[in-house]
């Protein structure tokens, strides 16, 4: 008789832990599901980017026919650019050797 007992006991444990294991995967799968669901709502929709890009407005000539000209820099803006094109070029150049 209490070989029964145990064995009654022991397979009730066994049961209550595979039921418990079942919920916690159903559980499991339900919340994939709503994920997988969720991602699918929203890449349903396109998504648009903005362009990060700014885009260049073309400079208007002031005769019809004539050339192009961009405005003159400031000369403080002209040597700044300067002093940039030369330190690349020297840092280029001792890269180099």
């Amino acid at each position: 008789m209490i070989y029964l007992t145990i064995f009654l006991a022991v397979a009730g444990a066994g049961i209550g832990i595979l039921w418990l294991h079942q919920r916690r995967q159903r559980s499991h799968l339900h919340s994939v599901n709503g994920f997988r669901s969720d991602l699918e709502r929203i890449t349903a929709h396109q998504i648009v980017l903005p362009d990060a890009r700014p885009t260049r407005q073309r400079a208007v000539p002031s005769k019809p026919g004539g050339k192009l000209r961009p405005e003159p820099l400031d000369p403080e803006r002209r040597e700044a650019a300067r002093r940039r094109l030369e330190r690349r070029r020297a840092a280029g150049s001792s890269a180099r050797s």
